[in-house]
């Protein structure tokens, strides 16, 4: 697995870019089949530039030392912040705002009733969970410094270590409790040395 940089928009180049919401269907199709199956409630659409992923350059540092697992939410995840506070409110306005588009354009009669959770839970502050494979002995993350599931103590991350990261937004729409919001899936790791 490699990303591929031509693909990669820094953060600043995402208001020129013309990224939609891909998806193949209508909201309210949706709707109306998570009425027949609410157990299907939960849907995830990745944004794109034209036929592609959007992927994303993200520049800062760790806010936490090491990668962190929690059992209560079944994730190993670690604190990143932005070095431009700027770039946090850029991303979060484009993604947020194309989400919250679709549903007021394609759900008029009932956008009101939708709930936005933020992907910042801190100002300038992501928490960002890392994939693994099932047995669990590699992350699903391309990462310059050794890291794997099973010793993710001993993962090489420090509070203050600078990194790039490359991220894959994609919108989640919960039909069932009408909350959206945008999650990222973690590319690339890049700690710069």
């Amino acid at each position: 697995m490699t990303v591929q940089e031509d693909r990669v928009l820094p953060v600043e180049n995402l208001p020129q870019a013309k990224v939609i919401l891909s998806k193949a269907f209508s909201l309210k199709d949706e709707m109306d089949k998570v009425a027949k199956k609410p157990e299907k409630s939960f849907r995830v659409y990745p944004f794109k530039i034209g036929k592609s992923k959007v992927q994303v350059k993200l520049v800062g540092e760790f806010f936490t030392n090491n990668i962190i697992v929690s059992s209560e939410y079944n994730s190993h995840s670690f604190g990143f912040k932005f070095n431009n506070p700027q770039d946090a409110i850029i991303f979060d306005e484009i993604f947020s705002s194309i989400v919250t588009d679709v549903i007021t354009e394609e759900l008029p009669e009932s956008y009101h009733e939708w709930s936005y959770y933020p992907l910042f839970k801190e100002e300038n502050e992501l928490w960002l969970k890392l994939k693994y494979d099932t047995a669990k002995t590699a992350y699903k993350t391309v990462c310059n410094l050794k890291i794997f599931p099973k010793k993710h103590a001993d993962a090489p991350f420090n509070s203050s270590d600078s990194v790039n990261l490359t991220v894959e937004p994609s919108a989640y729409l919960n039909f069932s409790n009408k909350t959206y919001g945008v999650c990222l899936n973690v590319k690339e790791i890049f700690v710069v040395q």
